[in-house]
């Protein structure tokens, strides 16, 4: 995994999930920092996102947001709201279904 910073370090392993089955042909916008993302297709009607994030301590408290992960019209974004000191992985599941734009 990527992020090098030093000091302390937190990680959080996380699932968010969202039923695009009512979207023809989504725009998948996907963002990791300092880390990769693996994409895989699966027979379900829902994306599905697997967060790894490793992150310098004190840089965001439990329970904060550090991800926006939303829907506008045929587009779902996944986007991180911090970009320095964390490291994070991204593992997706997306419908086997034709996309439009695929970021």
């Amino acid at each position: 995994m990527g992020g090098d910073f030093s000091g302390r370090s937190e990680s959080i392993n996380t699932t968010v999930e969202m039923d695009i089955s009512h979207i023809e042909n989504p725009n998948i916008e996907l963002e990791a920092i300092n880390g990769g993302i693996i994409v895989e297709n699966w027979d379900e009607d829902f994306i599905s996102v697997n967060i790894n994030c490793r992150y310098k301590d004190g840089l965001f408290r439990e329970g904060e947001d550090f991800f926006e992960f939303y829907k506008t019209d045929n587009k779902i974004i996944f986007s991180p709201i911090f970009t320095g000191n964390l490291s994070i992985d991204l593992k997706v599941f997306l419908p086997d279904k034709p996309m439009e734009k695929f970021v």
